[in-house]
């Protein structure tokens, strides 16, 4: 065999396939019309209830330090965020997965004076390293709500309700269910178990994912509590009897009651 003829063979044992101008990374998609055309117009809706109610638009940016992004509450999204360096500060950045820790940011600081309560709502794109619900296959999200920031009542949780109620209705979702959480709950239940903080990551992780087998793994004596809890979801009548048979330390039970 000639040497033209070996190196024809190895051009096509070693070459790649000519790449594709329309192929994008797993999670990322072009939306085209009509589609793009009815996420916009479904944006355009919530953001108008929203603003019917008080709420006042804001608009943080795409991307953050990582010191910063991922302070305080957003810890929990670490494995969610893509990375890159800035060129200019050589600092690491994050793509926002969500923009709710955004909010508290901006909350806590370029807003920090204003009167109280605070309603501000967002919309904008976030990015995920991986989607979070089995069904989902997009990496790339459209987020947008709410924030009603500085009462800590009943009368808040309901008005923050009941404006995603009328906002979900006006795009015609139909059998809406919302989930409530505490988050002071979960890191007082740990501390006052005693539960070392070396440990606690992983477990936390377990209970963002509701996976009650790494819950088992990571709980120790207060596993079968944190599953309890895990289970304690659906309709208000289940939830409710599900938690009232809970024994809870004193200071999670104050975070409850309270």
């Amino acid at each position: 065999m000639t040497g033209g003829a070996w190196s024809a063979i190895a051009r096509g044992m070693t070459d790649d396939p000519p790449f594709s101008p329309a192929l994008l990374p797993a999670g990322f998609v072009d939306l085209l019309t009509p589609d793009a055309r009815t996420e916009a117009r479904g944006v355009a809706t919530l953001m108008d209830v929203f603003a019917s109610h008080g709420y006042d638009s804001v608009r943080p940016p795409l991307m953050e330090f990582e010191e910063t992004y991922l302070a305080g509450a957003g810890v929990a999204l670490a494995e969610q965020c893509f990375r890159v360096m800035d060129p200019d500060t050589r600092r690491m950045m994050v793509l926002r997965p969500d923009i709710t820790p955004q909010i508290a940011r901006m909350a806590a600081t370029r807003v920090s004076g204003l009167p109280r309560p605070l309603r501000v709502s967002y919309a904008g794109p976030c990015v995920v390293v991986a989607p979070v619900a089995a069904e989902e296959s997009s990496r790339q999200i459209m987020q947008t709500g709410i924030e009603l920031i500085g009462p800590d009542s009943p009368e808040a949780d309901a008005e923050v309700m009941s404006i995603g109620a009328e906002a979900l209705m006006r795009l015609g979702v139909k059998d809406v269910s919302f989930d409530l959480t505490m988050p002071p709950f979960i890191p007082a239940l740990l501390e006052e178990a005693g539960v070392p903080a070396a440990q606690r990551p992983a477990l936390m992780r377990a209970l963002d994912r509701k996976d009650a087998a790494a819950v088992a793994q990571h709980g120790g004596a207060l596993a079968a509590t944190l599953i309890a809890l895990l289970d304690a979801t659906g309709a208000a009548e289940h939830t409710v009897a599900l938690l009232a048979e809970l024994s809870l330390p004193p200071k999670p039970a104050l975070c409850w009651t309270g």
